[in-house]
């Protein structure tokens, strides 16, 4: 009745009284619960601690109480359709083919792995897909070819435990030391035209004097032209000694990393990944980078896992261990029987275009040769599929479009990132393969059954899903208040000593997400919600996590994150006081969430 005074005093006026929509929505509710007998305790809400907010009394202005109201119910709506597209078992009783898979393929968790591994498993049922953080259990600086020092390809809670050098793979190659001193040349030339580009005298002389001829380079990068220049990678090398290049496993046991250490390396892999039996023919490291021009933002595309880098050498040397025979004998000894006719291989998923490529393919024995001409083109037809299903989601009207992003340097939207991230899965796959969880859900293999001490999924809960934590939170802050948490337009942002950005030529260094990962420029992409934890494991298990690690406890009490377990067949959520609550079957009425 206030709310109708009010309308009816402001007719002939426009009214966008978010309130007041809500109470005619709620009255709605209110009288369908009533005429259809519905009970709905709405006070069971706040009293159970699921939702907590502090609204300050006697301000008519503020909008706390509404904001996380429709903050929660955006939650529950989303949590409600996961959960009922999940299939709920006992993971015991889970059945499961028995026939030995051609090929396995280990995926990183980030959720733009769930559509191609979907893909995959649709095409054919002797692929079977895992998901794990993407740097593979290996803490590596990545050192290329004539360097001397590399990147971190691991997440920022680790250090790097070794150095891994990329060299040619036929170590005796009269070319390799050539290849080094013809790109340390190169570089070098580049490095000095790049600085006086940049520096504060010639930047204006080089404007003067060299932008007319850039204009035609500007031009034909615009219609599309691209060059037959090979990319930076293969600086210095020959064109027959581009399939060589890659990660080698030399100078290893002079940092210490002796033949025990990497068994101890490759066991923890196994055991964390839960692939400790029932091996495929064929088992690939599949990691993931993006492939953009002009983007100085790059590293927002790339594996999360390899800290803002690609996945290719962490996913290639988990391979070239495990092909070692030393490796194979010390698995058998610690009761892993990896059979003899099982060979590993490196790949790299193309976040932007979902291309598959795969590494050392001449490597591969001949009789393993005719698996991997299958695979290949099983991936072939799972990238099409993927690249179809994208086409809506970036705005693309043909394949060869979405394809064209990647070498475009003026495409401020290459591809989504990690928008659109709201859930993170551990569980075995079975529980997720029928679902179509629209590249919204970070996935972790998870098998309970196989890790009788909880030591596996304390990893689990302290690393990955932390660092998932941290994820969700970028893409919330920088959609909700992109001016203090993001960085604003992607279209003016300048990049300042290789370090940061600024916006326009002043201010202070920009961080957070561009309002172009977030925001299709008509409606958001990504729909700011807190992460749903969904863990299939005893809570018993659980609850020994975040009793031994406060920051895990923090998390949960102080509402940044929701955890749901799935123990025995049933779901319980985990409340803001430390309590686990089930979640009936009748609050998981198939619901669409709704940006709020």
């Amino acid at each position: 009745a206030k709310y109708q005074t009010s309308w009816s005093d402001n007719q002939g006026e426009s009214n966008d009284d978010l309130t007041g929509l809500l109470a005619i929505r709620l009255a709605y509710d209110v009288g369908l619960a009533k005429a259809k007998n519905w009970n709905v305790n709405w006070n069971s809400l706040v009293e159970n601690g699921s939702v907590s907010f502090h609204a300050h009394a006697g301000d008519p202005s503020d909008d706390s109480l509404v904001r996380v109201t429709l903050l929660r119910a955006s939650e529950l709506a989303l949590r409600n359709k996961l959960l009922s597209s999940l299939s709920i078992t006992d993971q015991q009783d889970a059945s499961s083919d028995s026939a030995r898979k051609s090929a396995q393929m280990v995926f990183c968790i980030d959720v733009r792995s769930e559509r191609i591994r979907r893909q995959l498993e649709s095409i054919s049922g002797s692929i079977e897909t895992f998901g794990f953080a993407g740097f593979f259990g290996m803490p590596i600086e990545f050192v290329e070819i004539g360097a001397s020092s590399g990147n971190a390809h691991l997440p920022v809670l680790l250090k790097p435990a070794f150095r891994l050098y990329e060299g040619l793979h036929e170590s005796d190659t009269p070319h390799e030391t050539d290849a080094i001193q013809s790109r340390n040349r190169i570089r070098s030339w580049r490095s000095l035209w790049k600085g006086f580009q940049s520096s504060a005298v010639g930047c204006f002389s080089f404007v003067e004097t060299m932008g007319l001829f850039y204009g035609f380079k500007l031009l034909s990068r615009a219609v599309g032209y691209s060059s037959n220049a090979a990319p930076a990678k293969f600086d210095g090398l020959q064109k027959s000694d581009h399939h060589k290049i890659g990660p080698t496993l030399r100078n290893l046991n002079h940092q210490g990393i002796t033949t025990s250490h990497q068994a101890d390396l490759a066991e923890s892999m196994l055991r964390n990944l839960g692939l400790t039996k029932d091996f495929g023919r064929l088992v690939v490291f599949c990691g993931h980078g993006c492939q953009v021009e002009n983007n100085p933002l790059s590293a927002g595309l790339d594996c999360g896992a390899c800290g803002g880098h690609s996945g290719e050498p962490n996913a290639r040397l988990a391979a070239m261990l495990l092909n070692q025979p030393y490796i194979r004998s010390a698995m058998a000894d610690r009761g892993i029987e990896i059979p003899a006719d099982t060979y590993f291989l490196g790949a790299l998923h193309n976040t932007t275009t979902d291309s598959i490529e795969f590494f050392d393919a001449a490597e591969v024995p001949p009789t393993h040769q005719a698996d991997l001409r299958e695979l290949q083109s099983d991936c072939d037809v799972a990238s099409k599929q993927t690249q179809t299903e994208r086409l809506p989601v970036v705005g693309s009207k043909t394949l060869a479009d979405l394809v064209s992003r990647a070498s475009d340097w003026s495409e401020v939207r290459p591809e989504w990132g990690l928008a659109g991230n709201a859930a993170f899965i551990v569980a075995p796959r079975s529980m997720t393969k029928n679902a179509n969880l629209d590249a919204k859900s970070f996935l972790h293999s998870y098998d309970h059954t196989q890790d009788p001490e909880g030591s596996v999924l304390e990893t689990i809960m302290t690393a990955p899903m932390v660092v998932a934590h941290w994820i969700n939170m970028q893409y919330y802050a920088s959609t909700v208040d992109n001016h203090h948490f993001g960085s604003g337009n992607k279209t003016v942002h300048n990049v300042v000593g290789k370090f940061g950005i600024l916006s326009g030529n002043g201010g202070d260094l920009m961080t957070g997400l561009p309002w172009q990962s977030l925001h299709t420029g008509e409606d958001y992409q990504h729909v700011p919600v807190r992460l749903q934890s969904i863990i299939a494991a005893p809570r018993e298990s659980i609850e020994r996590v975040i009793a031994k690690h406060e920051a895990v406890a923090n998390l949960l009490t102080g509402g940044w994150l929701h955890l749901i377990a799935i123990d025995g067949g049933q779901m319980y959520r985990y409340d803001q006081n430390g309590d686990w609550q089930a979640v009936e079957s009748s609050e998981l009425a198939s619901q669409q969430p709704t940006a709020v």
